[in-house]
């Protein structure tokens, strides 16, 4: 007889185009914040230098790939929230039917508060730690985004840039 696979992933192949659109616009909005942060240096150099039609240029710039950025982040919640909520309701059921073939004996061996404990709060658990995973998934990028970034702006203060993370890292 053949084993079922069970855990979280077994779920989530059920959702993985919207899980991968969650991911890209989760990507997308890093990268969209990083650019906003680039534009805004810009936009103080060009007032700063008197190219007040250059900066009005990077100052709509920063107003437009903002709102697309908040878009996208309502977006990606608005898919993240269905997901996830469709994820919990099919491990929840999965569950429910996993305990209709329990045997009568142990139900009287287990407090019924456990199971319904299980039922409950199990799959929310793994869903918040999915959801932990997505979004330093996220961050992670963004992080390596900006640092190859400014490597690439000056080696020398990317270098102490990897360098003081590297010590924060080991602290932590």
């Amino acid at each position: 007889m053949k084993k079922k696979k069970t855990g979280l992933f077994t779920y989530l192949k059920k959702y993985k185009l919207k899980v991968a659109i969650y991911i890209l616009t989760i990507l997308i909005f890093n990268a969209g914040n990083i650019f906003v942060t680039i534009k805004l240096a810009d936009f103080i150099t060009e007032i700063s230098a008197g190219h007040y039609r250059n900066a009005v240029i990077a100052g709509a710039l920063v107003v437009g790939v903002t709102l697309i950025c908040r878009a996208l982040y309502f977006w990606s919640c608005h898919i993240f929230v269905t997901v996830r909520s469709d994820l919990s309701y099919d491990i929840q059921l999965d569950l429910t039917k996993q305990f209709f073939k329990i045997k009568t004996q142990t139900f009287g061996n287990v407090k019924s508060g456990d199971f319904i404990n299980r039922v409950c709060y199990d799959p929310e658990n793994a869903l918040d730690m999915l959801d932990g995973v997505l979004d330093d998934f996220a961050k992670l990028m963004s992080f390596t985004i900006t640092t190859v970034y400014i490597l690439f702006l000056n080696v020398y203060i990317g270098l102490i840039l990897v360098a003081f993370l590297a010590v924060l890292f080991i602290l932590e």
